[in-house]
Formats: C-alpha cells, structure tokens, sequence
C-alpha cells in the first residue's frame, strides 16, 4: 500500500520559496488515501526507532511517548510490529483531524516566517545555507518535536520517497492554535529546520553528532541550537531582547568552550553578545569540535 502511494504524484504543500534555499514541505491532508498511508510509514519508523534506544533517550532524561499497547509485547518481534502498526492506525484514524490541523497551523507559521526575511536573517548568522527538502510530519509519537534525519531512517528508501532528505516531527498535543503559542511555534521550526536540519551534515561523526546513538556531548548540541534559534528569532525582530528566547535547561550544562566559539564575549550581557564567527557557523562548529576533543582527551590521560 505504502509503495503504491510513492508512484503517485507527490501531494506536498510546498509554501512559495526560492528553489536555491532549503525547503520545508507539508503533507496535503485533503487526501486521506494518500496521507495516511504516509503517516503510517512515518510513525512506525519513529515509534521502532524510540523501542530500540529507549534505554539511550532514558540515559540522558528523555521520555519518549509511545503507545500502551506495545509494552508487554516487545520481547516478541512479530507480534510487536502486529501491534505497534494497530496502534498508529488507530491513532490516525481518530486522530486525522488533529493531524491536520497540526500541520496546516505550522504551514501558515513557516509561511510567515519566509515573508518576514528568514533566508536572509539566518544567512547573515550562519552562511549559505545547503539545499535540502524536509517534510513536517505531525505525530502522536516520540519527543515533542525533532529533526528526524536520515540516520533515522535506516536506510529505508521508501522514506526517502516519500518525505526527501529528512522529516521534522511535531507532536500532535503541542500543535493546537493558542492565541499567544505562536512564537513557541516560530521558534520550534527556527530550532528544528534552522538550527539542527541546516547544521546535521556539518556535525556528522562529532561529539555532536545529531544521532543521539553517536553523540556524546548532547547538551553542547542543543546549546548551539539554542543560540542559533534566539539568534534567528531576535534579529527578526521576535524578540525585542536577546536574552528573552526560551532555552531548553540542558543547555545550562554546555560547556564554557563552547560558548566561547559561538560568541567573542560569552560573559558579557546578552545585549553586548558579539558573533565570533558572523556568516560562518562552520568555523564555529569545528572549533566546538576541536574543543570538545581536546577535553575528551584530557578526561582520559
């Protein structure tokens, strides 16, 4: 069925954007035939994906939500997939709505974000920006949101049909149109498709590395993330004050040499922050490497 859906012609909703810039695609929900095939594909591979390394999310505080059902059942492989596919599908059917409004309500988001110059705020912060296409996907699943790259595919190309270089995943009950959540919402997609989906490939292989299988230094990861995304968010005029962007809390335990290669001035008030490294957040990234190493090193002579 699923393989049957990528011979048709793609339904993604594609908001107007220079081709030479990233895309972030969103599912056409007006066709449930073909979206929910979809969203089954999608869902099994993130639900199957949290079962394996649930005792890795567990080991750094993460608790991703998944379905009752498969509890009692994993040390059974078939009959796990029997009722973690049962599960999704249900979710789906009953939750179709949500589903849909999720993604309808991130789209006018995105959208508004584009208008308002985000190529060219992140371009001054970071540099050019490596063409890709990702596809939003809400889920009932998992994390709360997260840039689903491809090393969480496992090499299934069928994914890679369906949704391109990677899928960015949004929880379906935090989604819901509340007056005020807007920024929230903004500063997910920042966070997400900006700061994690832009950087992956420049992180592959590194102590921050954006598989959490391979990362060893995650709270230096979303520190970065986060100082982009404020970044972002403050020089488009979000946030009146730099020091006002939300952060998440582990990236209170990034270290100091991390902070010192993203700004000249890491200690000073947030409103005096100097970029070390304006337009160039692959210099920055592999002096955060090089740095992180270098302590790994040390940790262990």
């Amino acid at each position: 069925m699923i393989e049957d859906i990528v011979q048709k012609t793609e339904r993604l909703q594609v908001p107007e954007q220079p081709t030479s810039h990233p895309i972030l695609a969103f599912l056409d929900f007006a066709k449930p035939e073909e979206v929910k095939p979809k969203l089954l594909a999608a869902e099994r591979n993130r639900v199957s994906f949290y079962i394996r390394n649930l005792s890795v999310y567990k080991s750094m505080g993460y608790s991703p939500l998944l379905p009752e059902e498969i509890q009692t059942v994993i040390e059974d492989p078939a009959e796990f997939q029997n009722r973690v596919d049962n599960a999704i599908s249900q979710r789906i059917d009953s939750d179709y709505d949500s589903y849909a409004q999720v993604s309808k309500t991130y789209q006018k988001e995105w959208e508004e974000l584009l208008k308002n110059n985000l190529w060219e705020v992140a371009e001054a912060i970071m540099g050019p920006l490596k063409f890709t296409v990702r596809t939003l996907v809400p889920t009932a699943w998992g994390m709360i949101g997260s840039n689903w790259g491809k090393a969480a595919y496992d090499d299934d190309e069928i994914l890679k049909e369906l949704f391109g270089d990677g899928i960015i995943f949004i929880r379906i009950d935090q989604g819901k149109s509340v007056e005020g959540e807007s920024l929230k919402r903004k500063r997910f997609l920042i966070h997400e498709f900006i700061a994690h989906a832009m950087t992956d490939y420049l992180r592959a292989d590194t102590p921050i590395d954006e598989n959490v299988l391979k990362c060893s230094h995650q709270s230096d990861k979303e520190w970065l993330a986060d100082e982009i995304t404020a970044q972002v968010m403050h020089q488009m005029g979000y946030y009146e004050r730099l020091v006002d962007v939300p952060r998440q809390s582990i990236s209170n335990d990034a270290q100091q040499s991390t902070r010192e290669a993203f700004y000249i001035n890491p200690s000073a008030n947030s409103e005096e922050l100097e970029l070390k490294y304006p337009g160039r957040i692959d210099q920055v990234i592999q002096e955060v490497v090089g740095n992180l190493k270098s302590t790994m090193v040390k940790s262990v002579q």
